[in-house]
């Protein structure tokens, strides 16, 4: 966000809301298509998923809307009785957006992410010494390795390191719903719509597990996608995300790290390039995480 128009981040009042009410002002199709584009990728056809399955879909997603809905409402209203186990206190901290990187293919294809982290308060009390220790935003990889050594435990899984903010959504996944729908979620106005739509999907689809029917959405990708995938260009379907978000965790510093390509072995010439793509990734990605504790700091005053 910072890094894409230069200007300091600033937290209003008007751009904090809770999540109850931004899933309530959410159309349930607009929805449902980003979380489709949140799992499968621009790349992957949706072809073989069809009018009645996208309609299921929807249906589905609009189901889930309507429970936040009244979840939200009896919360608000404190006359609702959460199940046996269930907290009714929001969750520890505020929802920010999270941006990140990734190398798609061997080709140059880079692909933006967009997703929500919950910011708690050991990550909001670092921020600051963390800024100043870095160094702020880096232009060349050389700046990042410095970061990295000024700041050495920027890939443990601290609250407010850059795996440590990605991997903080496993809580949409674990708490009870009484608790997330109260809790803040900030949506600054410097977000387009569609990119607001993209953080709210990834905490539904949290929230529901990979609801949506997950597994027959990626099966029908697969199939549709069966004969691109010979196309040294095309990588296999992606996994599910709880390998991303859940599981072994973010890629450790920034995902600087080359990537695996599956059904393909690259040649020297073509892992030169992939290494220079990686490498960019890791200076956006490094950046990236710099406009995550500026906004850290921007919400804490």
């Amino acid at each position: 966000m910072n890094a894409t128009n230069g200007s300091k981040i600033q937290a209003q009042p008007k751009d904090i809301t809770t999540i109850g009410q931004a899933l309530a002002g959410c159309d349930p199709s607009l929805l449902m298509e980003c979380m489709l584009e949140l799992e499968a990728g621009p790349r992957y056809s949706t072809q073989a998923i069809t009018e009645v399955m996208r309609y299921a879909f929807t249906r589905r997603v609009a189901d889930d809307l309507d429970e936040v809905g009244r979840c939200a409402t009896a919360c608000a209203q404190g006359d609702g009785e959460a199940p046996d186990g269930c907290a009714e206190e929001p969750l520890p901290g505020i929802i920010i957006p999270i941006e990140w990187y990734e190398v798609e293919d061997a080709c140059g294809m880079i692909r933006h992410r967009l997703g929500a982290a919950l910011l708690g308060a050991e990550a909001a009390e670092r921020a600051d010494e963390v800024l100043e220790r870095s160094g702020g935003y880096a232009y060349e990889l050389a700046e990042v390795y410095a970061a990295e050594r000024l700041v050495p435990d920027i890939g443990s899984m601290q609250p407010w390191t850059w795996d440590g903010l990605r991997a903080s959504s496993c809580w949409f996944a674990t708490e009870p719903w009484e608790s997330i729908v109260q809790t803040r979620v900030w949506l600054p106005e410097a977000l387009q719509p569609k990119e607001r739509y993209f953080v709210l999907a990834h905490v539904l689809w949290m929230m529901t597990q990979r609801g949506l029917d997950a597994s027959v959405a990626v099966e029908g990708l697969r199939e549709a996608n069966r004969e691109a995938q010979l196309n040294r260009c095309t990588p296999a379907p992606r996994r599910m995300l709880e390998q991303v978000w859940c599981g072994a965790g973010a890629d450790r510093l920034f995902g600087g790290e080359m990537p695996e390509f599956g059904l393909y072995g690259l040649s020297p010439f073509e892992e030169s390039y992939v290494q220079r793509l990686s490498n960019i990734v890791k200076l956006l990605n490094y950046n990236c995480w710099v406009d995550a504790l500026e906004a850290c700091a921007a919400l804490r005053e």
